[in-house]
């Protein structure tokens, strides 16, 4: 189906992209099926804020390759320079959106699995829970400075400046402490959540 994006009329290119697009969406929503939210017995509630992180995590993390992949050719295509800029703000309302909801769904499904502040220090789940933590501080980090170099350095990209290789350099960055977040989740998915079910 992806070679056929290749070829596709604009118009079919599109529904086809949409297609593929809720198709990833409903398969990372029902992975909160089969979570730990899921096995403790939660409430709708706690799947439905373990499917909402999913997918904004998904969308974030999962948007950073296409968007260094866009950014290269952007920057050896002078041409592309003010599509680059509106691409990337389009990103950057994207991530800030999935920041947030990763925030509060995963301070929710926190309470649910972990309970308190102990068994954060106390258990495996716990010692995985803050590295994941800390990466994503990482993360948040970078991405609060590719926003703000976007805000203040707005016009140089149009005058030929160093700025979209920078960015670019740092959405890899990204990308790379992205797959190490996955990582980590993946090990939490077999860990015994510190609370048990």
């Amino acid at each position: 189906m992806v070679v056929a994006l290749g070829f596709a009329q604009p118009r079919l290119r599109h529904a086809l992209v949409v297609a593929l697009s809720l198709v990833g969406v409903v398969l990372l929503a029902s992975l909160a099926w089969i979570s730990h939210a899921a096995a403790a017995g939660a409430q709708p509630l706690g799947l439905l804020g373990d499917a909402l992180h999913l997918c904004a995590a998904g969308a974030w993390i999962g948007g950073l390759l296409p968007l260094a992949i866009f950014l290269t050719r952007a920057h050896a295509s002078l041409s592309l320079g003010e599509r680059a800029l509106a691409v990337i703000r389009r990103f950057s309302t994207l991530s800030l959106s999935c920041v947030g909801i990763l925030i509060v769904s995963g301070i929710s499904n926190s309470w649910l699995l972990v309970g308190s502040i102990h068994p954060l220090f106390t258990t495996r789940y716990g010692w995985l829970l803050l590295g994941k933590l800390a990466l994503f501080g990482v993360l948040v980090g970078l991405g609060a400075r590719n926003r703000f170099v976007i805000k203040t350095k707005l016009t140089r990209v149009l005058a030929g400046s160093d700025f979209l290789a920078q960015l670019r350099r740092n959405v890899i960055c990204e990308a790379c402490l992205g797959l190490a977040v996955v990582a980590i989740v993946a090990c939490l998915g077999v860990t015994p959540p510190a609370q048990g079910p």
